[in-house]
């Protein structure tokens, strides 16, 4: 009885332990989440969300990915209003409860990797990141945690529930992105990689490549009998989900949605097709075409550089925890395996599939490699802690200060710059890799040529310093991304992070941000986007893509309908002279509008990181933010008529 209930208590203890992580991750998520203007996807997707709202009308565009957002935000918009938050709010908890799942996979990790496990999925600085993002990427990578977590829960207990909350989880990452269909073919290539070590190891056990099958199909046999109608209710569950999301939403006479349907139940296969044939059809016809059509290396270089600055010790541990469960451990963990073979996949793979080279698609390779990472994390510990209990206080003492400083180095450089992220990444991954060669048993009887005593100083001065570097620069990365400088990204003017994508505004956006929302008192046209560049027809913007000018102003479209801002289009400032507080051009009629417009304040904001794509905005000069305010960051001054400053 006492030794059942130490065991509930440790149970307990992990559990509350991983609980306060999560409560932890979900706190800095929520720090700040409202203060980066929006990127451009963001803006993208958010504008799409509130024409939703207004006009009622919704059907599956695979240009803007699936129909998550506009189902859920648009209920927290009805909710807590619609602001830049409330937006990235879901993400934010996403992010935060993801390291919940490490729990799911208790059976098959010892306490201590369970909660590596959680606390790499918390301060990873990618996943922090993303968390704090109005993306599909980081609810898809985490519904996809989730319901591997609930398959390996029901395979280890027989208990029903997990199958649903599997559909459930499943359908979910189904309405994020058609990346989904990724997932399932590196899952499906992980299984085989795992059926064919057990092909290599049949000899062993006395067997051939036909037992092997043999056993595999009398496993599923038996697991199909003992789940039984249930798996049945599980797919049922996962496309009532499914369908609820991607059915249409159109209303109006001669329309068929999924209100429709429940007016008129005989409408439901009609509706239940275009939901799940429909989507899949209009998914591979544009995902499936053309739109991959680049070089490959470039886009892998891209990949390898995020990954570097963002995920060394994720990276470098997985190799680690990797090798030493399938080369030192007695059983190999296929959990593991299955989890390295998903992230290293999703490195080679996604520079193919991407139409961009883009960070966030990194976190496909983040969360799986996490798991064997936590492996990588406790076998390095304990293998310092193993060494250190051979040495003296001193000698300790000695070798975990010289680990320490070695790491505060390294972090330091690569703080002011004396080293790059990518030379930092490369070190902790070599590291890393020589860490794992030291498992190996010729490589491991190497230092018996040192004394005892010197021979256990180098492994805990490589723990403490693969440890500790790896902590602070995550740390570094965190901070640096999210709170100081989270839309500097290493394009823009002064450099700044590679995980900051080159579509991000600058912060210095938000000034004329603020300006905008304050004119919109509903007393006339507010904003005059002038030229015909910026130029567009509103009824043309209700649903996607929209029209050339509602890129060009891209995220702005997002600001003035969150706002109420009443807009106005004029193609040819020289017909006519444009009036309302806040007037927006693009270069080419900036010098006309400068002198046209006497008492107005003119400002030069780009609207990426590498000024691509750059407005001029000239506002009333009773209106404007304090100069100060107003020319922060990126944001030059224009002279104007009038203007004596």
């Amino acid at each position: 009885m006492s030794k059942n209930r130490s065991l509930l208590d440790r149970v307990d203890a992990i559990t509350l332990a991983v609980v306060g992580i999560a409560l932890v991750g979900t706190a800095l998520r929520l720090v700040g989440l409202g203060t980066r203007v929006f990127q451009y996807d963001e803006g993208w997707v958010g504008y799409w969300i509130l024409q939703f709202m207004e006009t009622g009308v919704w059907q599956y565009r695979p240009i803007v990915h699936g129909p998550f957002f506009i189902r859920v935000n648009s209920a927290i918009f009805g909710a807590i209003g619609v602001s830049d938050f409330s937006a990235r709010l879901v993400v934010a908890l996403l992010g935060g409860i993801l390291p919940i799942a490490a729990l799911l996979f208790r059976r098959h990790l010892r306490d201590s990797t369970v909660l590596a496990f959680a606390v790499l999925l918390t301060a990873n600085p990618i996943l922090l990141y993303y968390s704090r993002f109005m993306r599909y990427d980081l609810p898809l990578a985490a519904f996809s945690l989730f319901t591997l977590g609930f398959i390996v829960r029901a395979y280890d207990t027989g208990q029903r529930r997990y199958a649903y909350a599997a559909a459930v989880t499943g359908a979910l990452a189904f309405t994020t992105k058609e990346s989904v269909l990724l997932y399932l073919a590196s899952w499906l290539g992980a299984a085989v990689l795992l059926l064919d070590y057990r092909f290599l190891r049949a000899r062993d056990i006395g067997s051939d490549w036909r037992g092997v099958i043999q056993s595999q199909w009398q496993t599923l046999q038996n697991s199909i009998r003992h789940w039984g109608i249930h798996l049945l209710g599980a797919g049922v569950l996962w496309l009532a989900v499914f369908v609820f999301f991607y059915a249409p939403r159109a209303p109006g006479a001669g329309s068929v949605g999924f209100y429709d349907a429940l007016r008129n139940p005989l409408l439901w296969p009609d509706v239940i097709s275009e939901a799940t044939v429909g989507s899949f059809n209009s998914a591979i016809e544009l995902w499936g075409g053309g739109m991959q059509d680049h070089a490959y290396l470039p886009y892998l270089t891209d990949t390898l550089r995020t990954l570097a600055e963002g995920a060394p010790g994720i990276v470098s541990f997985s190799v680690v925890g990797f090798l030493y469960d399938r080369y030192v451990t007695d059983r190999p963990s296929d959990l593991v395996a299955f989890n390295f073979y998903v992230g290293i996949s999703a490195i080679v793979g996604y520079p193919l599939a991407n139409n961009f080279p883009v960070p966030w698609s990194t976190i496909h390779a983040v969360v799986p490699l996490a798991l064997p990472a936590a492996i990588g994390v406790g076998v390095t510990y304990r293998w310092g802690r193993a060494a250190a209990a051979d040495l003296g206080s001193k000698q300790r003492a000695i070798a975990g200060l010289l680990g320490i400083a070695i790491g505060g180095v390294l972090q330091t450089a690569t703080a002011s710059g004396s080293l790059t992220s990518v030379v930092k990444g490369a070190l902790v991954l070599g590291g890393g890799l020589l860490l794992a060669a030291a498992f190996l048993p010729r490589i491991r009887a190497l230092p018996n040529r040192l004394s005892s005593s010197n021979k256990a100083v180098f492994p805990v001065v490589v723990a403490a310093l693969l440890l500790l570097s790896v902590g602070l620069h995550a740390a570094a990365i965190d901070y640096q991304t999210n709170y100081v400088a989270p839309t500097n990204g290493d394009v823009s003017p002064g450099g700044g992070s590679h995980l900051v994508y080159q579509s991000q505004p600058p912060q210095s956006l938000a000034s004329l941000l603020a300006t905008m929302d304050r004119v919109s008192d509903g007393n006339g046209t507010d904003v005059v986007f002038v030229g015909s560049r910026l130029s567009m027809n509103e009824t043309e913007a209700q649903s996607p893509p929209g029209p050339a000018g509602w890129f060009a102003r891209n995220p702005l479209p997002w600001y003035t309908e969150q706002y109420g801002v009443e807009t106005e289009n004029l193609v040819n400032p020289e017909d006519r002279s444009p009036n309302a507080p806040v007037v927006i051009t693009t270069k080419r009629h900036s010098d006309t509008l400068a002198a046209q417009l006497e008492g107005y304040v003119g400002v030069k904001l780009p609207l990426d990181q590498n000024s691509n794509r750059v407005v001029y905005a000239f506002i009333e000069r009773s209106k404007a933010p304090p100069r100060a305010e107003l020319f922060s960051g990126q944001a030059s001054p224009m002279k104007t008529d009038g203007d004596s400053e």
